[in-house]
C-alpha cells in the first residue's frame, strides 16, 4: 500500500497599508484623467516662479506658492474623496477599513504640492542655505492642510457628490486664511528671522533688532508655535477622520 503525506496549503497573508499601490494607482489615475488637476500643477508651479523675476524676495514667492496650494490642495482631495464616496459603502470583504481608505486621498496631494514647494524654494535656499529648516515643514502643512479638508467633508455627508466643487465657499476661504496664517508665522518670520541675522537692512524685522527680548521672540517663538499647532492639528484631525469615516462609509 502506498502512502503520501498531503502538503498543507497555507494562505499568505498581505499586509495592506495606505500606501499599497492600488489605492494610489487608482488616485493617480483620476489625477492623470482630469484636465482642471494638470492646469493646477502647472499653475502652481509656473506662477511663482514667474513672479520672482519682478519680486527678488524669495520668502514673499513662498507665501505665494503657499496660498496658491492653499485652494488647490482642498480642491484636489476633494475630487479624491467625491471619487471614493461614490462606491461607500465598502464591501466586507475589501482589506481596508473605510477610515484608513480615507486617509489615503490626501497621499497624492501632500507629495504633489509639497514637491512644487520644493521646487519654487530652490531661490529661498540659494539665498538662504538655512531655510531648509522651515521648508522641511512644507510636507506636514499639506497634510495638515488635506486632513482639514477630509474633515470638513465628513462633517456634512449629504453634500451633492455631482457638483465639481463640492466644497462651499466659505469653507475655501476658512482653509485659504489658515494655511495663510500658519504659513507667514513660520515662513515669513522665519525667513525674515535669518535675513536680519544675515545683516539684511532691507528686512522688516530689522528695525526690531534693537530689541533683542522682542526680535528673538518673534523670529524663533512665532515658527516653533505655529509647527506645535501643526503637530497636533493634524493628530487631532485624523483622530476625528477615523471614526467619522468608519461610521459614514462603513
Amino acid at each position: 500500500m502506498d502512502f503520501y503525506v498531503e502538503k498543507r496549503v497555507e494562505r499568505k497573508k498581505v499586509k495592506f497599508t495606505p500606501f499599497s499601490m492600488p489605492l494610489f494607482r487608482k488616485d493617480w489615475l483620476y489625477f492623470k484623467r482630469e484636465p482642471m488637476n494638470l492646469y493646477l500643477v502647472g499653475f502652481s508651479l509656473l506662477f511663482p516662479l514667474i513672479m520672482f523675476t519682478g519680486s527678488r524676495d524669495p520668502f514673499a514667492i513662498l507665501i505665494m506658492g503657499v496660498a496658491i496650494a492653499g485652494m488647490y490642495v482642498p480642491m484636489l482631495t476633494a475630487g479624491l474623496y467625491t471619487i471614493e464616496r461614490k462606491s461607500c459603502p465598502l464591501p466586507l470583504t475589501f482589506p481596508q477599513n473605510p477610515s484608513g481608505t480615507l486617509l489615503t486621498k490626501t497621499i497624492l496631494p501632500t507629495l504633489t504640492f509639497s514637491l512644487i514647494a520644493l521646487i519654487i524654494s530652490i531661490p529661498a535656499i540659494v539665498i538662504e542655505p538655512l531655510t531648509i529648516i522651515l521648508i522641511a515643514w512644507f510636507p506636514l502643512l499639506y497634510y495638515s492642510l488635506s486632513l482639514f479638508t477630509l474633515y470638513l467633508l465628513l462633517s456634512r455627508p449629504s453634500r451633492d457628490l455631482t457638483k465639481k466643487n463640492i466644497l462651499d465657499l466659505w469653507e475655501m476661504l476658512l482653509m485659504e486664511f489658515s494655511t495663510i496664517l500658519i504659513a507667514s508665522m513660520i515662513y515669513l518670520a522665519g525667513g525674515l528671522y535669518m535675513s536680519t541675522l544675515r545683516g539684511d537692512e532691507q528686512k522688516l524685522l530689522h528695525l526690531m533688532s534693537k530689541n533683542p527680548v522682542l526680535f528673538h521672540a518673534l523670529g524663533i517663538g512665532l515658527p516653533t508655535f505655529a509647527i506645535i499647532m501643526l503637530i497636533l492639528l493634524t493628530g487631532l484631525f485624523r483622530g476625528k477622520i477615523k471614526r467619522m469615516g468608519d461610521r459614514i462609509c462603513g
